[in-house]
């Protein structure tokens, strides 16, 4: 599917964008990374253009979950074969 397709790349993109940023900072302790979805809203919320592009209509933001994902599989799970 071209759509789960295009979320995974958006995704790897994040990834090295969020490693690039930490990288060289002392790192937060374990414990607090622990505690944080992998994906979380706010980055799900930037995805909107693409399930627009695929869906044909606006995204609601309502259907993200609240408290996050723990993958992008689970993303796309949730709310691109979950209608």
């Amino acid at each position: 599917m071209r759509l789960a397709q295009e979320l995974h790349t958006f995704w790897e993109r994040e990834q090295d964008d969020w490693d690039a940023q930490v990288r060289g900072n002392t790192a937060p302790t374990p414990d607090l990374w622990e505690s944080m979805p992998i994906v979380d809203s706010k980055t799900v919320a930037r995805m909107a253009p693409i399930f627009e592009k695929y869906e044909g209509r606006r995204f609601d933001v309502k259907r993200i979950r609240p408290g996050g994902y723990a993958s992008i599989n689970d993303v796309i799970k949730d709310l691109v074969y979950k209608k």
